[in-house]
């Protein structure tokens, strides 16, 4: 006798879970409805965890409305676990689509940085400017569509509509490239075929994994066919599914964000306040400034990345500029300047951003005064009680060093100290004279 069927080396292992529903993709707003059997009791988890005889046991159907992993074992009476199932639904909803949205899009340099309902661009990065994938499939290929704009520095900007735009859905290591109706996908071993189909099929061959390295993406569908990597033929002006051994440019992806539209007039400076970080990095013209005050001055001090809910002045020529929303955490970065992002109206005795009669500054208001949304003010404090206006040098501020400081009368030709008090006989230090600054040596 075994002594039972739990003797040491003869345990029996129970049956692995089954799932009504195939990993795949599936299109539709309805739950679909997935049922889980084996023998024993089931456990399951749909966070990508592996489940234990803690997690959620298993005696209903379950309603799945958006992509999933869901993964089970089965436990017997005698404690015997079985393998782990796992079953990874890709749900795509009808509110899905792939509007190209604000037009700008950022050169991914990690696969971390890809989730499920991005929209992005395959691109292939040349000698001179950049083909994107095109709108265009014909029978086994996709053509390319030149970029309106592409300056090399990892922003893709204003796509010409012949560019396709993808939805990526599913999850890392199982990503599909939607169009809006229908998948990319790899579709032979022995030609160099890359197809759109309708609906994903179930052999992983419209399924991909991504792996990023330099800034190039390889793109390799999973399914059963080794002609499987999405490359770019420059001599075919293609792209297509090629071994990776085959001698083809590399592509890379490029992640739509969100943006947000800022105006500069003719007075080279404006403020702005946002309820989202902003990245001043690659926007080409226009310099970001937080504020800080002191008690014989305020400082502005150039950045490029800034937390959401900053005031900032900005400097550049007269143009309307796309400034991208990151979504990185952003530390130590904050500004005197307080903003909003509705029109709002202040009590008088905070400064404001005008071109007055002492030029461009900020002139502390006398009355009630309504910030206009998106805006930044500097508001009235100890250390600004006796100024009347805040000049903006443009030398100096370009450098992110200072502002000018002066006080009321900065027109007649009076020189005051930067305590705001008048001096009739200055000696060596810095004063101020008819809204400058000047040093006395």
């Amino acid at each position: 006798s075994l002594g039972g069927e739990n003797h040491d080396g003869f345990r029996r292992v129970a049956d692995a879970p089954a799932s009504s529903a195939e990993s795949g993709v599936y299109n539709g707003v309805d739950a679909l409805s997935v049922e889980l059997s084996a023998g024993g009791t089931i456990y399951y988890t749909t966070d990508g965890s592996t489940p234990t005889s803690n997690s959620s046991t298993y005696s209903t159907s379950l309603n799945i409305t958006e992509t999933t992993t869901i993964k089970a074992v089965a436990i017997d009476a005698n404690g015997n676990t079985s393998d782990v199932a796992e079953t990874t639904i890709v749900v795509i909803n009808a509110s899905v689509n792939n509007s190209p949205g604000t037009n700008y899009f950022v050169k991914v340099t990690d696969a971390s940085e890809l989730a499920e309902g991005d929209n992005i661009i395959i691109v292939a990065e040349l000698s001179e400017g950049a083909n994107a994938m095109s709108t265009s499939q014909n029978t086994n290929n996709r053509g390319y569509a030149e970029l309106n704009d592409y300056n090399g520095n990892g922003v893709v900007s204003a796509i010409d509509n012949t560019v396709q735009k993808f939805v990526l859905l599913g999850t890392t290591n199982a990503w599909y490239f939607y169009t809006g109706s229908g998948f990319l996908y790899a579709a032979s071993s022995s030609s160099n075929y890359l197809r759109t189909e309708e609906e994903a099929d179930n052999n992983n061959n419209a399924k991909a994994k991504i792996e990023i390295t330099d800034g190039n993406a390889t793109i390799k569908f999973q399914g059963s066919y080794t002609r499987n990597t999405i490359r770019y033929n420059s001599g075919s002006t293609i792209f297509s599914c090629y071994a990776e051994s085959n001698n083809m440019k590399d592509v890379q992806i490029y992640k739509e964000v969100e943006t947000k539209s800022i105006t500069i007039s003719d007075a080279g400076y404006a403020t702005y306040y946002s309820d989202k970080a902003l990245d001043f990095t690659d926007v080409t013209g226009l310099t970001a400034y937080t504020a800080s005050v002191a008690s014989d001055a305020v400082t502005f001090t150039q950045v490029t990345k800034v937390p959401a809910n900053t005031g900032l002045l900005l400097k550049g020529d007269a143009n309307t500029y796309t400034v991208p929303v990151t979504s990185e955490n952003i530390d130590g970065v904050s500004s005197a300047l307080e903003g909003v992002t509705v029109a709002t109206a202040k009590d008088a005795g905070i400064f404001v951003l005008m071109n007055g009669t002492s030029g461009v500054g900020f002139y502390k208001t006398t009355n009630a005064f309504t910030v206009g949304a998106n805006t930044a003010y500097l508001p009235a404090s100890a250390a600004t009680a006796k100024v009347r206006f805040i000049g903006l040098d443009g030398e100096e501020i370009a450098d992110g060093i200072e502002a000018i400081e002066a006080t009321e009368g900065v027109n007649n030709g009076a020189i005051y100290n930067l305590a705001g008090q008048r001096v009739t006989a200055p000696t060596k230090g810095i004063y101020i004279k008819n809204g400058k600054k000047f040093i006395i040596k």
